[in-house]
């Protein structure tokens, strides 16, 4: 077991440095990539917070780090292959900003599922050795990797996690190398907490950066500070979970004078000052009740903690007592909290169950989260005509939840919880939860999560999670997550994560990450999909594992799977099939476009197939015009068996190719011209030989005016004498379809077919190319 003494002499280490500020520097350009997945497969649980901690840490990145929008890529529930495209792309990114002069630096985070071996990302693995290399790769002078996941100290273990002093301590030297943060060490869980939102560690991670991680009161939170905090309240904080301490551990390898400053807070606009005489556990929340930051502030050390402005919720917790209230974050300058506005509460006291000792109070934070213990009144059968005039309303006390089995409501009524049958003419409100079944005329609403079925012929609103089902001809709404089904007329819309099937006629909105399918006559949106969305207007979903299906169009960030539309298709990394009669679009393939219009911005790793192909480079483009804009182009003049002098231009990617060619014939019993079009096959044997096989359809022009064909087979070998310059040599086999016999073919040709006066003659001749190459 490792102890919290460790980060301690970390943090007196980074203190004795001189630290240095990149993020102020007019000369640093820092990009990010960002990665959460909250499916590790299927044998492991789904988690509920890895998305939105990836987009809470390049929020923070954008307020305090300097890291622009457009300098961070964030990917929830990618694949392997979506990774490694963008660390290539951001390493093009990066080798660009070193060719200016500036200082690049890189940061990957990742939080999700992983293990001893490997990132988990659905049902695919990214090792940590591979890892390493995507990160070592980056032209980069600092390269900072942060992973919160299980097991992933074992990414630390690979080379001994060990810090390594700097060679240098001259004030001018930069410092250099890469570091390591992890959340668990290699035999740990990390673990997420629905209270906070989100993972503890990067919780906490992100508590440090906006500022309760600045020891040195300098305004610039560094590497070590925000690791050091980190450490300590993750330690801390799961003590006491299930599952047990959870050790962040870390592996620095940087050289040369200073720290790596991850956040500055003194350009912001807003920003919250915590006194000095301040002491306590400091809670922060938005105007939405989201946990913002979580304050462990020490007394006698003001402590500026970076806000955006906007309405906030403190709790200061200390033992035994509480304050909480509402404070405004001005627009500009710094706001000071007055801890005399803070109203006091009384902290309820608990007892262990076995005996009278109060329980001990020095951080149950869990214990204050939770509401008070409130009565439960079974009362097996209601009835109501509304909600004045019910069997219910003699029993009702303060902090008493009534529970009823059976309810009927003439018109409507309002209960507390339902673990049984519910109907009613209109409708039925329910302010705790629902065990069972609902049904009314009109609507069903439910102040908490739903384990059932709700049926209205108008709307189904759950303020909670829902397990079970919706029916309703106007709109089901959950204010959470389903696992189930949720079927209507008009609209399904659930705001966290789905696990089943959505069925609308006019639409589906998923806030969150959908395992299953969305099925409507107008369109779906879900974050990311784990299966299938299909629609008659259209699909949305930033990404997609599996298909989309729709008549106008689809769209998905990133793709892994099939995307079929009867008008346009469009994506960022496509690993799979765009099938559309019109348009495709992506940004990079591995896989197959087919369709009238094929673009990708990036490399095609694969095939289009089309009238139109458009991309930089491909392995195989099949249509009639092919626009490969980093693609190869080779000029071709050669000499055949026939005395044709020939000169062809060749375009197309790594191993395929289309032609076109001039040629004539000055000797022989007239003077002939040839126009040729085809494709061929492109093979590099080495960097110095390779071999080309070209179909090439020749029309032959006398001044007869006579009109002959030629399709010509070659073979050629090539042998690069430079880089731009290479001899070709090779056989040919020739058949020609000609208007009457050519007597200067007929001595090393065989007839076919024709032959007498007005056929059309074939013959077959083997033949010679020898020529040169350019370019």
């Amino acid at each position: 077991m490792r102890f919290p003494t460790r980060p301690a002499l970390f943090l007196c280490f980074f203190l004795l440095l001189p630290a240095q500020v990149h993020a102020d520097h007019g000369g640093l350009q820092r990009l990010a990539l960002l990665v959460g997945a909250n499916n590790g497969g299927p044998a492991r649980t789904r988690l509920l917070h890895a998305h939105s901690d990836a987009s809470a840490f390049g929020k923070v990145l954008r307020d305090l780090g300097g890291v622009e929008e457009d300098r961070q890529v964030l990917l929830t529930q990618p694949s392997v292959g979506t990774v490694r495209h963008h660390f290539a792309e951001l390493g093009r990114r990066l080798g660009a900003i070193n060719a200016t002069g500036a200082r690049a630096e890189f940061l990957f985070y990742y939080s999700g599922h992983s293990d001893e071996r490997s990132l988990l990302l659905g049902d695919e693995r990214l090792d940590y050795s591979t890892l390493r290399e995507l990160l070592e790769r980056q032209p980069a002078k600092v390269r900072i990797a942060i992973l919160d996941s299980c097991a992933s100290g074992a990414l630390t273990r690979l080379k001994g996690g060990q810090w390594q002093l700097p060679f240098m301590v001259d004030a001018s030297t930069s410092v250099q190398g890469h570091a390591f943060l992890t959340s668990a060490s290699a035999e740990e869980s990390a673990q997420e907490s629905d209270r906070l939102g989100g993972s503890i560690f990067t919780h906490y991670l992100l508590s440090g950066l906006r500022g309760a991680a600045d020891t040195s009161k300098d305004s610039r939170i560094t590497l070590g500070e925000a690791y050091t905090y980190a450490f300590n309240e993750t330690l801390t904080r799961t003590q006491v979970t299930q599952a047990g301490p959870q050790h962040p551990h870390y592996e620095m390898q940087l050289s040369g004078s200073g720290d790596v400053v991850l956040t500055d807070l003194r350009g912001i606009s807003a920003a919250l000052v915590l006194p000095e005489a301040l002491s306590g556990r400091l809670y922060i929340k938005d105007a939405n009740g989201a946990l913002v930051a979580e304050i462990n502030k020490p007394t006698g050390r003001a402590m500026k903690i970076g806000l955006g402005p906007g309405r906030y919720h403190l709790t200061l917790e200390r033992p035994a007592e509480l304050r909480t209230g509402w404070l405004t974050i001005a627009e500009e300058g710094e706001t000071v909290l007055d801890p005399d506005l803070l109203v006091w509460e009384e902290k309820e006291q608990t007892r262990g169950r076995g005996g009278e000792t109060p329980a001990d109070t020095s951080d149950d934070r869990a214990a204050i989260s939770e509401p008070p213990a409130q009565e439960r009144l079974v009362r097996p059968f209601s009835f109501a005509f509304v909600p004045s005039m019910s069997t219910n309303d003699r029993h009702r006390a303060p902090g008493r939840l009534i529970v009823n089995n059976a309810a009927f409501n003439m018109l409507l009524d309002e209960g507390d919880i339902l673990e049984g049958l519910e109907l009613s003419g209109i409708g039925a409100i329910r302010s705790t939860s629902v065990t069972g079944v609902q049904a009314a005329g009109v609507f069903n609403l439910v102040h908490g999560p739903v384990q059932g079925l709700q049926f209205a012929s108008a709307f189904n609103l759950a303020k909670g999670d829902l397990t079970g089902g919706q029916l309703a001809s106007g709109a089901n709404v959950v204010l959470g997550s389903f696992t189930g089904a949720m079927a209507s007329s008009g609209l399904n819309v659930a705001t966290g994560n789905g696990r089943g099937a959505m069925l609308g006629t006019f639409g589906n909105f998923l806030a969150g990450d959908l395992d299953g399918a969305q099925l409507a006559v107008v369109g779906n949106y879900a974050a990311t999909v784990d299966g299938v969305q299909a629609a008659v207007l259209g699909n949305y979903t930033e990404n997609l594992t599996g298909a989309q299906l729709a008549v106008l169009g689809n769209y998905s960030a990133t793709l892994r799977g099939a995307q079929v539309s009867a008008c346009a298709n469009i994506t960022g990394p496509l690993e799979g099939l765009q099938l559309a009669p019109t348009l495709n679009v992506a940004r990079g393939v591995s896989g197959v476009q087919i369709g009238i219009i094929n673009l990708s911005t990036e490399k095609v790793r694969g095939a289009q197939i089309g009238l139109i192909n458009l991309a930089p480079e491909t392995d195989f483009s099949f249509g009639l015009i092919n626009l490969l804009w980093k693609g190869r182009w080779n000029l071709d003049a050669y000499l055949d068996e026939a005395g044709f002098t020939q000169v062809a231009l060749k375009h197309g990617g790594r191993y395929f190719h289309y032609l076109l060619s001039l040629g004539r014939r000055s000797w022989g019993l007239e003077d002939r011209y040839s126009v040729g079009y085809g494709l061929g096959g492109h093979l590099p044997v080495n960097e110095t030989f390779f071999v080309d096989l070209n179909l090439h359809d020749q029309h032959f022009f006398a001044k007869a005016d006579r009109d002959d064909a030629l399709l010509h087979l070659q073979g050629n070998l090539g042998w690069r004498l430079t880089p731009y310059v290479a001899v070709l040599f090779g056989p040919s086999v020739g058949l020609s379809y000609t208007a009457e016999p050519h007597p200067e073919f007929a001595a090393w040709s065989s007839r076919l077919a024709g032959g007498d006066p007005g056929d059309t003659t074939v013959r077959l001749w083997p033949g010679f190319t020898l020529g040169v190459q350019v370019f």
